[in-house]
């Protein structure tokens, strides 16, 4: 069963549907741990009267950029005690205080976004002994006024038990992230399994996997573990993106053409650079590392708008049509995760997980179906293209065979029958008529000698010993010779040094030469013919037959083609050549024939010299 849109989007909105209910199926109890739910005031304005602050319905937040939130630390009965926060928007930052006492501060008072690099997934605060009945002041400070405060509940408990709750929380998105670096790491290690286009895909698909798993651990709870400080995480986060993106510009190059394909390259080249000199910068402190990223961010948000037009686009439709709704389909699920992930840091709904990994899975998996469905696809090609030459060999043999059998036919077995009939008359002219019986044997002799040449012509009509033995040129040029010798004719052979072509066309070519000479010896009346094979710089293989016979109207040949010059036209075209016939009555005959060959060490090449 072949994968369909309608297939991609139910998937997809499963997946999702199952991330956010087992999200909120684990998210209800956190163990050794309370919710601080005790009551809380808020102020907008330093010294402003506290007003109460429900965090389940905070209140409008106006066009203010400064929050004051205070509550009492309350008594867990823990030996130790620890706020947790388990995230926040990337726009805000925020201190803690006690009192007078600064507990913690995430970010640069009142940066904002411009100290993104310091963003955290989660915030950790140790309390002090004997906190408990204390007062707690949060002081949050936004680029954005619709975007300030808290987004989840916070937690009051033992630190280690609600850190590993979390991190437990977050599990399912560090083993998408292993997963999407493992399938990467496997789809390079099979690419040279593939086939030449599919292998191409396969390699693109192997980066943006890689880039999406790196930029997952990123963006886990177990990367803020492992990686401090947290500025290495955001580089982290920051160029595993730029890797994923390009990885994705390769992707789409074979299914694009024309400008859209231009572009996407020079999307590819500039995300390639851009990190690097993005780094550089900011580790000469000539650009500061808060610049850089808002440029990378609106340089996301260009290629994002760009890629959602490019997948719509009539041209890609028109090039790649299954493709197009396939990774329109798989847009579908990612969009709608993406929606709910920034509604969540918008904190326009209330906290919730990340879903946009889900939705960035059921991407990859059909990316990485389109990869194996293209190799497919290459590959049952390949075999109808192999199926149909060697069925147009065998009809070119069966062709071939009966020409011979014809030409025998009509030409040697007629001869021989006529020979058999005039030597039952020879035991009488023995001795009744001398001057007869010499005639007779001079007329045998004749034609015995013309259906020698028959028989040969026919042998070298099969596959020529002498090509496999000899090579091509020395094969050539001895049929030649000896096909003058036979006929009369004074042939003129020329060929080039050192042309190196396929194996097959070296047949190919040998099979032309053969029926072109034969034409001229039956049709042509000709005394002269004339063999030129040589190549050019643009990669051709020319080869020029031609004679100073009586010639033909190439009109009446163009309404009743003959057998010999149709089977060569067929032969020429297989090897995507060119046949080309110059001719008129009185001027003799000339075939001009181009091959295109692509010097390879793979087609084993046979180098020409004469």
């Amino acid at each position: 069963m072949k994968l369909t849109p309608r297939h991609i989007l139910i998937a997809g909105l499963l997946v999702i549907l199952a991330a956010l209910a087992i999200w909120k199926c684990t998210a209800t109890t956190t163990p050794g741990a309370v919710r601080f739910t005790g009551d809380w005031h808020y102020r907008w304005e330093q010294g402003g009267a506290w007003q109460p602050y429900l965090l389940e319905s905070p209140p409008e937040r106006g066009g203010h950029t400064d929050l004051w939130l205070e509550t009492t630390i309350p008594d867990t009965g823990s030996a130790r005690q620890a706020l947790f926060i388990p995230a926040y928007t990337a726009f805000q930052s925020f201190e803690v205080r006690m009192g007078d006492r600064l507990l913690y501060r995430s970010g640069m008072l009142p940066a904002g976004f411009a100290d993104r690099h310091r963003y955290l997934l989660w915030h950790l605060i140790d309390l002090p002994a004997n906190s408990a009945g204390t007062p707690l002041i949060f002081h949050f400070s936004s680029t954005h006024h619709r975007c300030i405060g808290l987004i989840g509940p916070v937690w009051l408990g033992e630190p280690f038990s609600i850190q590993k709750h979390f991190v437990m929380m977050q599990l399912p998105v560090a083993i998408l992230a292993a997963l999407f670096i493992l399938v990467g790491v496997a789809s390079l290690a099979a690419a040279r399994f593939f086939t030449s286009t599919s292998r191409a895909q396969l390699t693109a698909f192997a980066q943006t996997a890689l880039g999406a798993g790196c930029y997952l651990f990123s963006e886990s709870t177990i990367c803020q573990m492992v990686i401090d400080p947290p500025v290495l995480a955001s580089y982290l986060h920051y160029l595993s993106f730029f890797l994923f993106v390009t990885g994705f510009c390769r992707y789409f190059e074979p299914l694009t053409g024309g400008v859209n394909r231009t572009i996407t390259t020079r999307i590819y080249q500039l995300f390639a650079v851009y990190p690097l000199l993005a780094t550089l910068l900011d580790l000469s402190d000539l650009v500061s590392w808060d610049i850089s990223f808002s440029l990378a961010l609106q340089l996301v948000m260009v290629v994002v708008c760009w890629f959602a037009i490019l997948i719509c686009s009539p041209r890609f439709k028109t090039s790649a049509p299954r493709d197009a709704a396939l990774i329109r389909a798989a847009f579908i699920p990612l969009f709608i995760a993406g929606l709910f992930d920034a509604a969540t840091g918008l904190q326009l709904i209330g906290s919730g997980p990340l879903l946009y990994p889900w939705g960035l899975l059921v991407l990859m998996c059909v990316l990485f179906y389109r990869v194996l469905a293209l190799d497919r696809e290459e590959r049952e090609a390949a075999r109808l293209s192999l199926e149909k030459s060697r069925r147009a060999e065998e009809t070119a043999i069966d062709e071939e065979r009966r020409r011979i059998a014809r030409d025998i036919h009509d030409g040697v077995a007629q001869d021989l029958a006529m020979m058999n009939m005039r030597a039952s008359v020879w035991e009488h002219l023995v001795h009744s008529n001398r001057e007869k019986m010499t005639e007779e044997i001079k007329l045998f002799r004749k034609l015995l000698h013309k259906n020698i040449g028959e028989v040969r012509r026919a042998i070298f009509a099969m596959r020529p010993v002498e090509l496999d033995e000899l090579g091509f040129s020395e094969a050539v040029g001895r049929y030649v010779k000896e096909f003058g010798q036979y006929t009369g004719l004074r042939i003129d052979l020329e060929m080039a040094g050192d042309i190196a072509m396929p194996r097959q066309l070296e047949l190919e070519l040998y099979r032309i030469i053969q029926e072109s000479l034969n034409n001229i010896a039956k049709h042509a009346g000709a005394t002269e013919a004339g063999v030129r094979i040589s190549d050019d710089v643009a990669g051709c293989l020319t080869v020029s037959i031609a004679d100073n016979g009586k010639g033909f109207d190439l009109s009446a040949l163009a309404q009743s083609p003959r057998l010999g010059l149709r089977q060569m036209k067929e032969r020429v075209e297989r090897r995507n050549g060119t046949f080309l016939i110059d001719s008129g009555p009185g001027r003799g005959a000339a075939i001009t024939i181009c091959f295109p060959i692509t010097i390879t060490a793979d087609e084993g090449m046979t180098p020409l010299s004469t």
